[in-house]
């Protein structure tokens, strides 16, 4: 996501479908090289079969299985050295309620990195076994 935005005016749609921006985003390592997976989460009440495709050949659509996550959430920046120190904080309190963390904390965030740092809301997430 990036800021400013701009949107035109198209004189005629023929093909594709405008889907608003979906929260929240999430990003966590890539298992297959050293980059990052971004997930967008599409609206609940959308089938996969009529979801828009992708005109990226890098950008695939897939149901992802049920999960159940830890979550820590807090507001401010998430510059990497915050969201490496909320990943570890996030991880000490499910160790210490007894939980087991399964996998590498994720990333999500929520609003616009235009937003006011006081007002956004950012959080971390880890799957549990």
């Amino acid at each position: 996501m990036t800021a400013p935005v701009h949107l035109f005016r198209k004189i005629a749609r023929r093909h594709g479908e405008h889907l608003a921006m979906t929260t929240p985003v999430t990003v966590s390592p890539s298992e297959a090289d050293a980059g990052y997976v971004m997930r967008f989460h599409m609206p609940k009440d959308r089938a996969l079969a009529s979801l828009p495709t992708p005109k990226d050949p890098r950008i695939s659509l897939r149901r992802m299985p049920e999960d159940l996550i830890a979550v820590l959430r807090f507001r401010g920046s998430y510059d990497p050295e915050r969201i490496t120190a909320k990943e570890s904080e996030l991880l000490i309190r499910v160790q210490a309620a007894g939980l087991t963390p399964t996998g590498e904390p994720a990333f999500a965030g929520y609003d616009s990195p235009a937003a006011l740092p006081l007002l956004r809301r950012v959080e971390v997430w880890t799957s549990l076994g």
